[in-house]
C-alpha cells in the first residue's frame, strides 16, 4: 500500500521517528546511502560528457551515469539495476540533484534522443541488534508539464501494462513493495510505504521505470529506510510534548 503526504510535513515527521530510533537503538537512523543525490565527484557522465559534481552549476541540466557515489566518499551507493540503461541525474531548483528512471541513450546525437526504461538499486545491511521493521519513503513528481510542452497532447498509458510513462516500480529483494504513478502530480510529494519487515543480513533496494520509454518519468529525491521505534519511545516523545506545551501555556498565562 502507497500513501503520498505533503513533502515538508513528512519530511518533519521522518526527522522525529529518526531521532527515536538513534534513542531507542544507538542504531543508524536511515540505511540509505546518499538517498537524497547530493553526493557528487568527478565521474563522467554517458550522454553529455559532463562531471556529475559540474551539475550543480547548470540550471536544469542532466546526465546519466552507470552509478552513483557513496556519500562516505568511497565506492558507490546506487548502481544500475535489472533493466541497466544507466541513471540519469538532473539538477532541479529548491531539490537539487534528482533521479529520472525513463533515460537517455549513451554519447552521440543519434543515440541521444533515444529512450530507454532503466532502473537503480542499493544493496545495504540490517544488522543483528537493528530493528527489523521499517517505512520507506521517497519523494515523487512527475514530468507533466514538460511532456505536454514538447507533444502538446496528453499522457498516453503504456498498452503493455496499463500505466502511464510516469510510472515507477520499487522492489525489496526482487518483491515489489510499490507502484508509483501519478501522471497529474506536478508538485512534489513524499510517498510512503506500509511497515516493511527485514530480518538481518544484506538486501536490496530497486526502483524501475514501468511505463512507456519516452524519457518523459517519474522524478525521485529523498529515499529513505526509516526504523520505526517501539510503541513506548513514540509514548516517551508524545508525553514530553505534552509537557512543553502546558508548560509554554501555564508561562503565558
Amino acid at each position: 500500500m502507497t500513501r503520498a503526504y505533503p513533502t515538508r510535513g513528512v519530511n518533519y515527521f521522518l526527522m522525529i521517528v529518526a531521532l527515536l530510533t538513534l534513542g531507542a537503538y544507538g542504531a543508524r537512523a536511515d540505511f540509505i546511502d546518499n538517498g537524497d543525490f547530493e553526493a557528487v565527484d568527478s565521474r563522467i557522465g554517458a550522454t553529455n560528457s559532463m562531471a556529475l559534481n559540474n551539475l550543480y552549476w547548470w540550471t536544469e541540466w542532466w546526465d546519466t551515469y552507470t552509478s552513483l557515489p557513496s556519500e562516505t566518499g568511497v565506492g558507490d551507493s546506487w548502481t544500475e539495476g535489472t533493466l541497466a540503461n544507466r541513471i540519469e541525474v538532473q539538477r532541479r531548483a529548491g531539490h537539487g540533484l534528482v533521479v529520472e528512471l525513463d533515460t537517455h541513450g549513451a554519447t552521440g546525437a543519434s543515440e541521444m534522443f533515444c529512450c530507454y526504461n532503466s532502473s537503480m538499486q542499493q544493496t545495504f545491511e540490517i544488522g543483528p541488534d537493528d530493528p527489523n521493521v521499517f517505512w520507506l519513503a521517497f519523494d515523487y513528481r512527475s514530468r507533466l508539464s514538460e511532456w505536454q510542452d514538447a507533444f502538446n497532447t496528453s499522457d498516453v498509458p503504456d498498452p503493455g501494462q496499463g500505466l502511464t510513462t510516469f510510472a515507477v516500480g520499487v522492489y525489496l529483494d526482487g518483491q515489489q513493495v510499490m507502484v508509483v504513478d501519478k501522471p497529474t502530480q506536478e508538485a512534489w510529494q513524499t510517498q510512503m510505504s506500509s511497515e516493511i519487515q527485514l530480518t538481518a543480513g544484506m538486501h536490496t533496494l530497486e526502483f524501475r521505470a514501468l511505463g512507456a520509454a519516452d524519457s518523459y518519468g517519474g522524478l525521485l529525491d529523498n529515499i529513505s529506510l526509516i526504523a520505526i521505534p517501539e510503541p513506548a519511545s513514540f509514548a516517551l516523545v508524545g508525553a514530553g510534548l505534552i509537557g512543553f506545551f502546558l508548560l509554554r501555556r501555564r508561562q503565558s498565562a
